[in-house]
């Protein structure tokens, strides 16, 4: 058997501090400052959308009828952000605002990662939004997710 060939990568924190607290209760922090950040999520997507538009941003294997797994789907960063900025609009349009939530029902798919990002685009347009979209399991019962929606409100 062969070992498989792995590129080097930095990935991420790569050194820590470790300080120990009040027994049982360990601290690590990274040993260098943060770096800068966007003030927002979709200011990364509107750029890799500008930047390498056909780049992939989302892919997973499509499941065949069979069971079996088949090719790959791609959603590349210039087609997540065209969606999430027309799907934003029409919610804009349809009068979305912290007193008209909007909640999205998905299991963990691709729609659902389309979703995150159409809900991150919708927030940063919508004035006086509070929280236009809210990430449900929906593996789990109704009265859970019941308490979810009314603490959303």
């Amino acid at each position: 058997m062969s070992t498989p060939k792995f590129r080097p990568m930095t990935f991420g924190v790569t050194r820590v501090k470790l300080r120990d607290g009040v027994p049982g209760t360990h601290y690590l922090e990274a040993d260098y400052a943060l770096q800068d950040y966007p003030a927002r999520l979709t200011d990364r997507l509107q750029h890799w959308a500008e930047v390498a538009p056909e780049r992939t941003l989302f892919a997973r294997r499509v499941k065949l009828a069979n069971g079996a797994l088949g090719d790959w789907k791609h959603i590349s960063f210039s087609q997540a952000w065209a969606t999430a900025r027309a799907i934003a609009q029409s919610l804009i349009n349809r009068g979305l605002s912290a007193e008209r939530p909007v909640v999205i029902l998905s299991e963990n798919s691709l729609e659902h990662a389309m979703s995150t990002a159409v809900g991150t685009v919708a927030r940063s347009r919508v004035r006086n939004g509070r929280n236009c979209r809210m990430p449900l399991n929906t593996r789990r019962s109704q009265q859970p997710v019941r308490g979810d929606l009314e603490q959303s409100q």
